[in-house]
């Protein structure tokens, strides 16, 4: 019965620490600028141990109303204050 009851404990404290924007183990979050200048990024996740090259998407940029490629910069570790 303890035993159990401490797993559901430790599965209740994963997945609070996921709602607090803790990501996957290795993840780290990147910063997707568009490539128009205007200011405008995304946000997403990427493990570097996966994908070791730089992300590069073509997302809509509602400032010039195109879609633009966006090039990834590494904004800071997932778990980091």
């Amino acid at each position: 019965m303890s035993r159990a009851r401490e797993c559901a404990r430790d599965a209740i404290a994963r997945r609070a620490a996921m709602a607090k924007g803790a990501t996957k183990a290795g993840a780290i979050l990147v910063k997707l600028v568009s490539a128009a200048r205007t200011g405008f990024f995304y946000v997403k996740r990427k493990n570097p141990k996966k994908t070791p090259r730089k992300l590069e998407f073509v997302k809509y940029d509602p400032r010039v109303r195109r879609r633009r490629d966006g090039v990834a910069t590494r904004t800071r570790e997932p778990n980091a204050r």
